[in-house]
This record gives C-alpha cells, structure tokens and sequence, in this order.
C-alpha cells in the first residue's frame, strides 16, 4: 500500500480523503493548513513522512500563497502531486505543479465512483 499525504484548508474534505485511503490500506498523514503552521513547517512535515503521494489543494485560505508555494518545498516530483480544487480557475493553476487533479473531494463519501476515482490516484506514478 501507498503512504498518502493529504494537505488541505478544510478539514471535513481531507478527513473524508484521509478515510477512504485508510479503509483501503493506504498509511494516511493529513495536514491541515492553520494559521499557526507556515508553509515550510507543512512541506517539512510531509517530507518527513516520506510520501509516495500528495493529495494538494491549492487555495489554502493565504492569498496570494497556494499550493504552489507548498509543491516548490516537496521532495517528491509533479507526477506524484495530485491537485484537488474544486474550482475551474484553481484546477488550471495547479496543472503547473501537478501531475494530476481530483475534483470531486467535496463528494468523495456520497458518490462510490469518485471514491474510486481517488484510490485510483493513490497510486504512485512512474517518475518521469
């Protein structure tokens, strides 16, 4: 099984991602962004959990940062960077950083297919 990092703003989305990778197996590490925790400290805490994935939105609630800023500090290469914004304009930006995108997270308890969907992304990619 995959280690899946997932680092989002809002936790009932990354709680939901985090449950549906640890009923399949998956180690889980869910970081949530707070005002607390610079972007640096979040990007150290994923490093250190070594990530074969990393589940990333972008719009953190930090205008101007986003999950750009976070990608630029992973030890792990865009192929293995999954966006998940919801929003067209933020889906667009992240295909800069990010090998792959997944949309439905705000729905991924009530509709099997997206959860599906998802443990299919939980896959690590080749590196390119």
């Amino acid at each position: 099984m995959a280690k899946i990092a997932i680092i989002d703003d809002t936790r009932p989305w990354a709680d939901a991602m985090e449950f549906v990778a640890m009923q399949a197996g998956h180690e889980t590490l869910c970081i949530i962004v707070l005002p607390s925790r610079n972007f640096k400290m979040i990007a150290d805490e994923a490093n250190a959990f070594g990530p074969d994935v990393v589940f990333l939105d972008h719009s953190l609630g930090y205008w101007p940062l986003n999950g750009a800023n976070i990608a630029g500090l992973l030890r792990v290469g865009k192929e293995q960077i999954v966006g998940t914004s919801t929003c067209v304009e933020h889906v667009l930006a992240q295909k800069k950083y990010c090998g792959r995108a997944f949309t439905h997270k705000n729905r991924i308890l009530e509709h099997p297919e997206h959860a599906q969907e998802f443990l299919k992304l939980c896959q690590p990619q080749p590196q390119a």
